[in-house]
């Protein structure tokens, strides 16, 4: 059992990211608006943050009777200052929140599952990105989306601006991070100059931007392949 970001019980079986809801408070387990607590897109319609305001005003159901309290969860507007034992430090993120997770049965790994699992996401995008077919195949498959879109939009879903504080070794090694430094400034000022909506993938395919976030893509994922996909269990 792992503790429920939202209300602090420990509700969640397996790996962070199973998309269950929490009995307690109904938080979906959703990993992406974990690590972004004020995203309120995705499996829950509130944000994280916003969700533990609610929480704390209007409480949960009657589950919690059922359900251990991790003494050391805290909301992301309190400090860990706040909690009894432990040092000042700087306001807490999801990732703080994330690392301190524990309950009398069980401890969050120094190396979550759940960063494992973004280091795959990365690896999955970047096959996309660098593969012309591959987007082909994506758009072909899901003619109602964009692919485009999903190509230059899906690097920020995984890669935060804050991503050197918490990409570390030994999940990412140090060839992996300089190669996200250099891929996030090539990624960065084709997305900064993208035309709004983009054009069709074929066009887009003969663009110089197209054709160099590509030629980035492939050199950042032949980084990542030196070690292969990190496990997930």
């Amino acid at each position: 059992m792992y503790t429920c970001p939202c209300c602090g019980y420990a509700t969640f079986a397996g790996a962070p990211g199973s998309l269950a809801a929490c009995p307690v408070c109904d938080w979906q387990d959703d990993l992406q608006q974990l690590y972004s607590p004020f995203l309120a897109s995705g499996a829950n319609v509130h944000s994280l943050a916003e969700a533990q305001v609610r929480y704390v005003q209007f409480g949960g159901g009657p589950a919690s009777s059922g359900y251990l309290r991790d003494p050391h969860w805290f909301p992301l507007w309190q400090q860990k200052a706040d909690i009894p034992g432990n040092e000042p430090v700087a306001e807490a993120t999801t990732y703080d929140l994330y690392y301190w997770l524990r309950t009398p049965r069980v401890s969050v790994p120094e190396q979550p599952v759940g960063l494992r699992r973004v280091r795959n996401r990365i690896i999955e995008y970047l096959e996309l990105a660098s593969s012309f077919e591959a987007q082909r195949q994506l758009q072909a498959a899901a003619p109602g989306m964009s692919a485009a879109d999903e190509v230059l939009n899906q690097w920020e879903d995984w890669v935060t601006p804050d991503w050197k504080q918490h990409f570390t070794e030994p999940v990412f090694s140090a060839e992996e991070r300089n190669g996200i430094a250099q891929f996030a400034r090539v990624w960065g000022e084709i997305a900064d100059g993208a035309p709004h909506p983009l054009p069709r993938l074929e066009t887009l395919f003969a663009t110089p931007n197209w054709q160099s976030l590509q030629r980035a893509a492939a050199t950042l994922l032949a980084v990542f392949l030196l070690r292969g996909r990190s496990d997930e269990n």
